[in-house]
């Protein structure tokens, strides 16, 4: 069965630019290669094995572990929308002026 798996989707699935994928695929030596190609198997499983090696953890503990602890620190977004709801109950409402108004016989 063949897999068709592009560049840009298999950069995008690990987190890197696909333009170091694609330099890659250079120093492999395969030549003609473009964001929106697909890659072939050997080419798919020579980028595994690379990025595999290059990002593996020596200790499976620290890294669970610092996974955790940056689950566990408040995320700014929600102190950002804390405080747009305070701001919004300070702000008194100001009332457009009625159409029936400007207009005098």
């Amino acid at each position: 069965m063949i897999v068709k798996y592009k560049v840009s989707d298999f950069a995008k699935d690990l987190n890197l630019s696909a333009k170091k994928v694609l330099d890659e695929l250079a120093a492999m030596g395969s030549t003609g290669k473009k964001n929106s190609s697909n890659l072939e198997e050997n080419e798919l499983n020579y980028l595994l094995e690379k990025f595999s090696k290059d990002n593996s953890v020596a200790n499976l503990d620290e890294f669970l572990n610092s996974a955790k602890a940056a689950k566990e620190e408040p995320k700014p977004t929600e102190k950002k929308a804390e405080k747009k709801a305070e701001k919004k109950e300070e702000t008194p409402a100001v009332e457009a002026p009625k159409a029936d108004e400007g207009e005098k016989s």
